[in-house]
C-alpha cells in the first residue's frame, strides 16, 4: 500500500489529518440523522447513560488497537488482521462476510443520497446516486491518500457541526433530559437489542468490525507508532463525546422529535429554521464522507490500492453498486447494523484475548 498520510514533518499535522478521517467515517447518515443516537441509546431510558460509556471505552480502545497494530504489523492484507487475532478457522467467517456487510452499507448510504436529494430538491433519484457513486470513485481511485485528502476537511466540519447541534439542544430545554429520559420507553421507539447492555457494545463493535480495514490503513500509513495511537485515541474520544452530546441534545427535545425520521432535523428546525435549510448538506456531506471510505474498504479487500488491478476493482463496484442501490433497502438496513455488530463482539472478543494472553 502507498504511504497515505503527508510527507511533511509535522507530527500534529498526521494526527490532526487521522481524526478528521475517524470523524469523516464515523459521522455517517444514520449519526447525522439522529437514528443512531435514538435506536442504541434514548431508547433504553435512564440506562443510556450508561450505554453511552460504555460504547465510549469500547470504541476508544478498540480504534488504538486496531491503529497501532496498523503501523506495528504492516499486513499487506486488510483481512490479515482477522487471521492475526482470530487464526486461520475463526478468521474464515470474518473474512467472507466483511466484504458483504460492506457493500450492504454502501448501498443503503447511495440510496439515501438519492432519497434526500429526490424529497428536498425534486431531483430523480437516480441522479443523485449516480453522482454519488461517481464521486466515490473517482475519491477512492486514488488510494487512501486521496480519500484522506477528501474527507479530511468534511470530517472536522460536520463534526463541529453536530457538536454544536448537541450543545444548543442540550442548552434549549436542559431540565428536560431525565423527564424525557423516564419517558422514553412508552414511547416505544424502535431499539437495536432488547438488552441495554449490548447496545452501547453493538455500535462500538459494529463500527470497529466494519471500519476495521479503514483503520488498519490510517495506522500503517502513519509515520510513527506515536502518530497511530493518538490519532486513533484522540479521534474516537472525540466521536464518543460528539455522539453523548447530539444524544443528550435530542433527549432534551424528545418529545418534540421522537417521531420525526430525522430527528436531527426536527431539532434544527426548533432552535433555528434558518440553519435548518443547511441540514441536507450536512446530510450529504456525511453520507459522501463514509461512503467514499467504505468503498476504498471495500476493493481494498479484493486488491491492494497500489496494484494495477485497484481501478478496475473500483469500477466494477461502482457498477454493480448503481444497480442495486435502486433496490428497496428499508430491511437491509435494519438488518446490516445489528449483525455488523454481533460479528464485532466476537472479533474484539479475540482481540480482547490475544492482549490477556501477552501474546502482543
Amino acid at each position: 500500500m502507498q504511504p497515505a498520510i503527508e510527507p511533511e514533518n509535522n507530527k500534529f499535522f498526521h494526527i490532526f489529518q487521522i481524526i478528521g478521517a475517524f470523524f469523516a467515517f464515523c459521522i455517517g447518515p444514520r449519526f447525522t440523522s439522529g437514528q443512531e443516537s435514538i435506536q442504541f441509546f434514548i431508547t433504553y431510558s435512564h440506562q443510556s447513560f450508561v450505554a453511552l460509556g460504555i460504547c465510549a471505552v469500547v470504541f476508544t480502545w478498540g480504534s488504538t488497537v486496531l491503529a497501532t497494530a496498523g503501523h506495528r504489523l504492516q499486513l499487506q492484507s486488510s483481512a490479515d488482521i482477522f487471521r492475526y487475532y482470530c487464526g486461520p478457522y475463526f478468521s474464515a467467517g470474518f473474512v467472507f462476510s466483511l466484504p458483504f456487510l460492506l457493500f450492504a452499507m454502501f448501498l443503503v448510504m447511495i440510496a439515501s443520497i438519492g432519497f434526500t436529494l429526490e424529497h428536498q430538491y425534486n431531483l430523480p433519484a437516480v441522479l443523485g446516486r449516480g453522482i454519488a457513486i461517481t464521486m466515490c470513485c473517482i475519491t477512492a481511485m486514488g488510494g487512501l491518500r486521496s480519500v484522506l485528502r477528501s474527507i479530511t476537511v468534511i470530517g472536522i466540519v460536520l463534526a463541529l457541526a453536530m457538536l454544536i447541534l448537541g450543545i444548543l439542544g442540550i442548552a434549549h430545554n436542559p431540565s428536560n433530559i431525565f423527564r424525557a429520559a423516564e419517558a422514553a420507553t412508552s414511547l416505544k421507539l424502535a431499539r437495536v437489542t432488547p438488552f441495554w447492555p449490548f447496545a452501547g457494545f453493538l455500535y462500538a463493535s459494529f463500527t470497529l468490525f466494519v471500519g476495521a480495514p479503514f483503520f488498519l490503513g490510517l495506522g500503517k500509513a502513519a509515520k510513527k507508532p506515536s502518530t497511530a495511537f493518538y490519532g486513533a485515541f484522540i479521534g474516537a474520544a472525540c466521536v464518543s463525546v460528539i455522539l453523548a452530546c447530539v444524544t443528550l441534545g435530542l433527549l432534551a427535545n424528545l418529545f418534540d422529535i421522537y417521531d420525526n425520521q430525522l430527528p436531527t432535523l426536527a431539532l434544527l428546525e426548533i432552535i433555528s429554521p434558518t440553519f435548518a435549510l443547511i441540514f441536507p448538506f450536512m446530510l450529504l456531506f456525511g453520507v459522501y464522507s463514509s461512503s467514499a471510505t467504505i468503498l476504498w474498504a471495500m476493493a481494498n479487500q479484493l486488491v491492494e490500492d497500489d496494484s494495477p488491478h485497484f481501478h478496475l476493482a473500483i469500477c466494477i463496484l461502482g457498477v454493480i453498486s448503481f444497480a442495486a442501490s435502486a433496490l428497496p433497502l428499508a430491511l437491509l438496513e435494519t438488518v446490516v447494523y445489528p449483525f455488523s455488530g454481533f460479528l464485532g463482539i466476537f472479533f474484539l472478543g479475540f482481540i480482547a484475548r490475544r492482549k490477556i494472553a501477552g501474546q502482543e
